[in-house]
């Protein structure tokens, strides 16, 4: 039928040649039959990815005073560029929170 590249379309096949062929052909059947890993699921939790990083932010920084919140990048620049934060104050973006340093136990001992 000319379905075999390189075949001679004048002769049939040697028997060699269409051994080789069918067993070629055999194997991509084989191939395609075998069972496959199921494509992979999303199973999702209670809570959103970006959910989850804001809970861990809330967790990582709850030790910390909050100076501001709802501060988005503007804002967060033009209370830095005023001074209107302590040396050491970070503002996590994906809370909109600008938390102050921690606070140092002070010594209130007079002697």
């Amino acid at each position: 039928m000319g379905d075999v590249q390189g075949q001679s379309k004048t002769f049939a096949p040697s028997i060699a040649e269409f051994v080789t062929e069918a067993r070629s052909r055999q194997e991509l059947i084989s191939l395609k039959a075998k069972p496959r890993l199921p494509a992979p699921r999303y199973f999702p939790g209670p809570l959103a990815p970006f959910q989850v990083r804001q809970q861990k932010r809330l967790s990582e920084n709850s030790h910390l005073p909050v100076l501001f919140e709802n501060v988005n990048s503007d804002q967060w620049r033009k209370l830095s560029m005023e001074r209107k934060v302590p040396a050491g104050a970070k503002w996590i973006a994906s809370l909109g929170i600008v938390y102050g340093p921690e606070q140092k136990q002070q010594e209130h001992n007079h002697e």
